[in-house]
């Protein structure tokens, strides 16, 4: 992500109220990934292999490191821990007037109904996530 996405990231972020759970979590991310990166480095070094973290999570593409979608992952839940889990849909957006059609048509197809919460497919910490509570909040958002 450029420094230009990133501001845009955190300006479209709503304000946290409640504070961080760990100092760590708005450190620098050079700051506090650097080591990260070393530590996986050197253990790709001593085991030979380079993607040996991505292992972690077999099942998740690369291994749950980055990038990885949330939809596949929910999607490999089955029996009966299924019912547990809310229910979701996913909509690709086109940046067109009809998204919002697309998406409410997903949303009955699943059974959903307003408020809903939007976020994108792909996990960061929860950059991106919003209560919409009606067709306009959902529109907005798209």
């Amino acid at each position: 992500m450029s420094s230009g996405d990133a501001a845009l990231v955190q300006a479209g972020r709503p304000p946290r109220p409640e504070p961080p759970v760990s100092f760590f979590e708005f450190w620098p991310r050079w700051l506090f990934y650097g080591p990260v990166v070393a530590h996986c480095a050197a253990l790709g070094l001593r085991y030979l292999s380079p993607v040996l973290l991505t292992a972690a999570n077999p099942r998740i593409a690369s291994g749950g490191l980055c990038g990885e979608s949330k939809t596949s992952i929910l999607d490999q839940v089955g029996g009966e821990e299924r019912a547990l889990l809310a229910r979701y849909t996913t909509v690709c957006v086109a940046g067109t007037a009809e998204d919002l059609a697309a998406a409410e048509r997903a949303m009955a197809a699943a059974g959903l109904a307003y408020p809903v919460v939007a976020k994108p497919d792909i996990g960061c910490n929860g950059t991106g996530v919003r209560v919409a509570r009606g067709p306009a909040a959902l529109a907005s958002y798209l």
